[in-house]
């Protein structure tokens, strides 16, 4: 069980011998103004006039057409995010470097293939539909998808989407392909920028697309490979993929083993500083040996061609289109607020519950994995263990240092109740047996709503991204977030004021604990109110800019950006705004 122990003393680090500051209490103020000034530009335009403004000083164009439909759509439904949406920007702006032809010649490709594992979606005069090849147990993910999209149907182009129906993400593109399809990117828009007679979307534009894919036999078997895509299941994705996207002088691609710096650059002491930061691999080596989706994915078959698959989430360096998860928007787990209560009255236990789902086990590699990391770290904690502990030398807490302080005295302020559920999944026989003699595995039903009554819940990545964030959100509790998949809200939450955010390899779980939960039966230098502030200010957060209308209103943007992309006459397509 090596792996397993390396989370638990790799960020012994040099540090000071007293510091006039909790790192905590800095990264919360910090949290605080950051958030601040993202939600001020976020929310510049009070018009459609002050919007088209505002989108062509970010990025130099025109916004698309029929963009005075997607502004009325959102200030209808009270967006309170108007003009910050660089997510879609980034994730497209390398598709303007290849010619519409190509990209729907390469979306055919796809839909063309079941074994592609891509499920497509086709929006026609107004409607949206699902094309006839989707795998049966996916359906409900492309019909929730085509829910989202029928509330504004009418106002999007022509176009086929190809949908990817595996939670792994599927594109890495090698760093110097797409620094060059960016660069290409950037010159291919500014055409649209001197475009003197801006003109709203093609009609007919389906006409367009390739239509085997919608005939009622598949053009090829399920059994029909793609030469651009790779069957890499059950294998070790990090070098081969995950850091392909690296720039040639990364630490990652010279060295292989942990140091401190793969911590320094993200991080305050032992604490996550760069949530954005904390996800790129590129200075972070020994994740490869840390995360299910770099040591075993179960269902992988990635491309290292700009492919436009559309995706629930990515891992940092990946090149998936995201879009909000049918997941969530379909109800698959939800906050039962009849359930809910107030933090103050909740249970002070860390409350987990799961499945080994988050790659396959094969060859001892489940011991890297995050989750049975954290179900070890939870369950095999010895309280003699000694930690070193940053705690305040006076009453005013003006001069902190590190003590030297017992594991017990963190585990007799906060409870855990942490285990897997069921029996060992997505293993091995020889693994599966393994697992189920290092767990425990509870095989009693545990109601989804029972969450609600612990104060603090842990979050970590499935086989993909972790569908159960929004519900933890919502609930007042306080969320401690280790995901290394990314999704469509990331922008819009802040890490230390939202949610508390958790490094992958979980040094830093039991000095949060003792921070938040305070040591001893008593709960000495807990922080209590800075704890109830997080779970109650991202949950009012939530409540305001993860709605249901909010993931509507993105992809709605989204595909009106799509739209632009793959029209022929894209650099001529654009939004004026009308004479007064």
């Amino acid at each position: 069980m090596s792996v397993l122990f390396l989370a638990k003393n790799s960020w012994l680090i040099l540090h000071p011998s007293k510091l006039s500051r909790h790192p905590i209490d800095y990264l919360l103020s910090n949290a605080q103004h950051t958030s601040d000034q993202w939600r001020k530009q976020a929310a510049t335009s009070q018009s459609l006039e002050e919007a088209v403004y505002e989108y062509q000083s970010r990025y130099r164009v025109p916004p698309p057409p029929n963009f005075d439909k997607w502004y009325e759509y959102a200030t209808a439904r009270g967006s309170l995010i108007i003009d910050d949406f660089e997510q879609i920007n980034n994730d497209l702006l390398p598709f303007w470097a290849i010619e519409p032809a190509k990209i729907r010649e390469m979306t055919a490709h796809m839909l063309e293939r079941t074994w592609t594992d891509a499920g497509g979606l086709r929006i026609a005069n107004g409607t949206s539909q699902l094309t006839p090849h989707v795998v049966p147990t996916h359906r409900w993910s492309l019909d929730g998808t085509s829910s989202i999209i029928k509330k504004f149907a009418q106002w999007l182009p022509d176009m086929d989407i190809a949908m990817n129906i595996n939670d792994e993400c599927r594109v890495a593109v090698p760093w110097r392909a797409m620094e060059d399809l960016k660069k290409r990117g950037i010159m291919a828009r500014r055409q649209l920028n001197e475009s003197k007679n801006l003109q709203p979307f093609s009609t007919n534009a389906h006409q367009l697309w390739p239509d085997t894919y919608m005939q009622a036999e598949p053009p090829f078997s399920p059994q029909t490979i793609s030469e651009y895509f790779a069957e890499a299941s059950i294998a070790s994705s990090f070098t081969k993929y995950g850091i392909i996207g690296c720039p040639p002088k990364s630490p990652t691609l010279k060295t292989t083993w942990w140091n401190k710096d793969c911590t320094s650059p993200h991080a305050l002491g032992p604490f996550l500083s760069n949530w954005t930061l904390s996800g790129s691999l590129c200075h972070q080596p020994d994740l490869e040996n840390l995360h299910g989706f770099h040591l075993s994915p179960s269902s992988f078959k990635p491309t290292t061609s700009l492919f436009p698959i559309f995706s629930q989430s990515k891992m940092p360096g990946f090149s998936d289109i995201v879009f909000p998860s049918p997941w969530n928007y379909v109800d698959k787990v939800t906050f039962d607020s009849s359930k809910g209560m107030a933090f103050s009255e909740k249970e002070k236990t860390v409350f987990w519950r799961g499945a080994t789902s988050e790659g396959y086990a094969g060859a001892n590699n489940w011991e890297g994995m995050q989750r049975q990391r954290f179900v070890h770290l939870a369950n095999y904690a010895q309280g003699s263990t000694k930690l070193d502990l940053i705690l305040p030398n006076n009453a005013q807490g003006t001069d902190y240092s590190y003590r030297n302080i017992p594991l017990s005295s963190v585990l007799s302020a906060t409870n855990m109740d942490v285990s897997f559920v069921g029996e060992p999944v997505r293993c091995y026989d020889k693994e599966c047996a393994a697992q189920a003699r290092e767990f425990y595995f509870n095989t009693s039903t545990v109601d989804f709503q029972e969450h609600w009554k612990y104060k603090y819940l842990f979050d970590f990545d499935g086989a993909g991204f972790s569908g159960r964030f929004l519900p933890f959100l919502e609930s007042s509790s306080l969320v401690f977030r280790a995901a290394s998949f990314r999704q469509w809200f990331e922008e819009r939450l802040t890490a230390w004021k939202d949610y508390v955010p958790v490094d992958t390899r979980l040094h830093d779980v039991w000095s949060l604990l003792a921070y938040f939960g305070g040591l001893g039966k008593g709960g000495e230098y807990a922080h209590e109110k800075e704890a109830g502030k997080i779970a109650d200010e991202g949950k009012d957060w939530a409540s305001k800019v993860l709605r249901k209308e909010d993931m509507e209103i993105y992809m709605f943007r989204l595909l009106l950006e799509w739209g632009r992309i793959v029209d022929d006459r894209r650099n001529e397509l654009g939004f004026v705004l009308p004479p007064k």
